[in-house]
């Protein structure tokens, strides 16, 4: 994900992603997929941290949030059900959301292997 993408997320979940006030202003926390699925970490995050601010429960806590054999792959600590189901239902969208830029996908893989989410054009564009 590129750097800006990255930011906003940090700086509008801090809680969802352990952001202290002694990290750098420059860190980077290493959510490591394409740009497409932004909002979709975005909606997650939303949701898991209303319903800590709604429920007065621990922190969620996410520890590791990845592109992992074509979909995403997102770990939390502090995940009741109804957070698991949260958590559930980005990584199904993932699997019809195009990983670069968002749109509808489809889950494919390319001459060198590799399996990716991706629409039409992106397909064209990033024929690897």
């Amino acid at each position: 994900m590129n750097e800006k993408l990255e930011r906003t997320l940090l700086s509008k979940f801090p809680e969802i992603f352990n952001i202290k006030e002694s990290d750098p202003d420059d860190y980077l926390w290493g959510i490591d997929c394409g740009d497409g699925w932004a909002p979709l970490i975005a909606a997650m995050c939303r949701q898991l941290q209303f319903r800590v601010d709604a429920t007065a429960r621990p922190q969620i806590v996410a520890t590791e949030i990845k592109h992992k054999m074509g979909i995403l792959r997102c770990t939390f600590s502090g995940a009741d059900d109804y957070c698991n189901g949260v958590i559930d239902t980005a990584v199904a969208m993932s699997y019809v959301t195009c990983e670069l830029c968002g749109n509808k996908g489809v889950m494919a893989r390319g001459p060198k292997g590799w399996v990716r989410v991706l629409c039409d054009q992106c397909r064209l564009d990033n024929p690897g």
